[in-house]
């Protein structure tokens, strides 16, 4: 499923969800006041025993530039008819400051997410094709191979900017990586490798 397809944010279903929220939120996150980006810092105290786990040294030698320690998000997120009766808990730990619109393009977000029920790669394929209709976003997904587990690497434009992540589905566990900095796909390969340590 190579080339550029377009997702309607309503009605994505929690597979699509998982693989995009991150673009979505980290592209979004460039339209909000500043008092809404800055709001994300919610749970530090949490970061500090969560996301530590992985270094922001470790996310710096990958992306070529200095990010600080992680900020936590957690979000639990119910079944319902509308995302296939699967529950999650998901995990974002972003390595970020987000005080400035520039300072948001060097985010970078790692993602573990625990489902109720497994996640495959042609099922993650068939919601994206079903999900498919009119959006100002522009998403491209193909499968990466080179992952070693069943992976997709996304690219989402919109308003001038770009972002790429790579979802990695692993029976009931799906980790990510998001940057909206230009980087090799094998970089974000190793990023979205550091958020199955969260």
């Amino acid at each position: 499923m190579a080339g550029p397809v377009e997702i309607r944010a309503a009605k994505r279903p929690i597979r699509v969800a998982a693989c995009l929220a991150v673009l979505v939120a980290s592209l979004a996150l460039l339209a909000a006041p500043a008092g809404a980006r800055s709001s994300r810092t919610q749970a530090v105290g949490l970061a500090s025993s969560v996301c530590a786990s992985v270094s922001p040294a470790a996310v710096s030698a990958l992306v070529g530039y200095t990010v600080p320690a992680a900020t936590l998000s957690l979000r639990r997120i119910p079944a319902t008819s509308k995302n296939h009766g699967i529950s999650a808990v998901v995990t974002t730990c972003t390595f970020g400051t987000a005080s400035s619109m520039k300072a948001v393009l060097k985010d970078v977000t790692l993602v573990f997410e625990v489902t109720s029920r497994s996640l495959t790669l042609s099922a993650v394929e068939s919601d994206l094709k079903a999900a498919v209709v009119g959006s100002t976003m522009r998403v491209s997904v193909t499968t990466y191979p080179s992952f070693g587990v069943p992976a997709v690497y996304l690219t989402e434009s919109g308003d001038g900017i770009k972002g790429t992540s790579i979802a990695a589905f692993v029976g009931t566990h799906e980790y990510s990586a998001t940057v909206l900095e230009p980087i090799a796909p094998s970089k974000l390969a190793a990023l979205a490798k550091l958020a199955a340590s969260i």
